[in-house]
């Protein structure tokens, strides 16, 4: 995961995504993006608040934590004609677009991915 200036998080993350700061001065700072496109301090100072680009903030170092959903989330966001994501693990992704291509179930088969793990699984929404 590689580590984005202040400007390159607030354009990157996503409604109901976290972002954090790993090291540094403000270390273990988290703020989330609202559904209102509020960026709220979690944790650190203004604890609650909106995030204040001071000094320190805008030399921050951060990284984005995807916001996970559950199968049925996912499954509803793609019959909403979204592009579903899997998250195996850290290495192995699946991305499912709405179509009716079977080919992009193709890797899942020879992964031996079981439908255990789909259901109990790691799933994220793009767009």
């Amino acid at each position: 995961m590689e580590a984005l200036t202040t400007g390159e998080m607030l354009t990157k993350i996503k409604q109901r995504e976290r972002a954090y700061v790993p090291e540094g001065f403000l270390a273990g700072v988290e703020v989330e993006k609202s559904d209102y496109n509020e960026i709220i301090v979690k944790h650190g100072p203004n604890e609650g608040g909106p995030l204040q680009l001071r000094y320190h903030e805008m030399h921050a170092k951060w990284l984005i934590k995807p916001y996970y959903v559950s199968f049925d989330e996912a499954m509803e966001a793609h019959s909403e004609k979204k592009t579903v994501i899997y998250h195996h693990d850290d290495e192995s992704q699946y991305r499912f677009e709405y179509s009716l291509e079977p080919g992009q179930f193709e890797k899942l088969y020879f992964d031996s991915i079981t439908l255990h793990e789909l259901v109990e699984g790691k799933w994220t929404i793009e767009g």
